[in-house]
């Protein structure tokens, strides 16, 4: 049974953190050309996102 992501996201509660970041879709990149820049990153918070529809990262 797939589970529908739409109907899981639409049941979370939205988490709201006090900095600013952004959410970047990366289209074709992949997932682990895109891990070596996060290797180098210095940040407080990022996160590397890879489902379905591609791969996507949270940074400050």
């Amino acid at each position: 049974m797939s589970i529908d992501p739409i109907a899981v996201w639409a049941n979370m509660k939205l988490k709201i953190w006090p900095e600013r970041y952004w959410m970047l879709e990366l289209g074709d990149v992949s997932a682990a050309d895109a891990a070596s820049v996060f290797v180098e990153c210095d940040g407080r918070y990022s996160c590397l996102i890879r489902d379905q529809a591609g791969v996507s990262a949270i940074v400050e």
